[in-house]
């Protein structure tokens, strides 16, 4: 994953800017890391892309993470590039960029249009799952049905990973540290580190596919 800008995610379709990369690779079924829950701002909303569909997420007032089609189906405006978060009767919305004063959406898919909200949803919603301060879904199928594109939720093929209940690690995990470590590359050295934080940190989608992508 990078941050392209502070309001652009990409996932799984690549990299762009001063990297050039190849595109990685996201496989139907498995978790996908979205990044820190507190690195998510409270309305700012973000555009992310998943299996080459574009979300817009956002974080509201009460701490809640909403992802939905970054697409609005009024008009095709892109809610994450203008789109900006208004108070609805203590709701949290996302004003639509062409229509903000007419057309605003809900986390949970309703549509709020000139005052009513809707009876049901209209927007696609993300889920989202939110395990030991990381942010993970698994993304949506999508497929054209009549001249549209609808969506269904993928099947879990392997579950989300919980670095704060492992099992195998001793109730006292958190006194353990790593020392005389050797170096898979030409020398050794020792490091003074909690193992579980050791361990989470191996699996920080934030900086892995870019920082030891140059490693391996």
């Amino acid at each position: 994953m990078k941050v392209e800008t502070k309001s652009e995610i990409t996932l799984a379709s690549g990299f762009r800017g001063d990297l050039e990369t190849t595109p990685s690779q996201m496989y139907e079924g498995a978790p996908w890391c979205l990044g820190k829950y507190d690195n998510f701002k409270i309305n700012q909303p973000q555009l992310i892309t998943l299996l080459g569909h574009d979300y817009v997420i956002w974080k509201d007032e009460s701490g809640n993470l909403n992802a939905l089609d970054n697409i609005c189906p009024h008009a095709g405006a892109n809610l994450a590039k203008g789109g900006y978060i208004l108070d609805f009767k203590g709701k949290s919305c996302l004003a639509c960029p062409y229509h903000g004063n007419k057309v605003q959406f809900l986390g949970d898919g309703k549509v709020i249009t000139e005052g009513n909200i809707s009876s049901q949803a209209i927007q696609t919603v993300l889920p989202l799952e939110v395990i030991d301060s990381l942010v993970w879904t698994y993304g949506l199928h999508w497929q054209e049905q009549n001249g549209k594109l609808v969506s269904e939720p993928i099947k879990p093929k392997l579950p989300i990973p919980d670095y704060s209940n492992i099992p195998f690690l001793p109730k006292y995990h958190s006194q353990l540290h790593l020392s005389k470590l050797n170096h898979i590359y030409s020398f050794s050295y020792s490091v003074n580190s909690n193992l579980l934080q050791s361990m989470w940190n191996a699996h920080d989608g934030e900086h892995f596919a870019i920082a030891i992508r140059f490693e391996l």
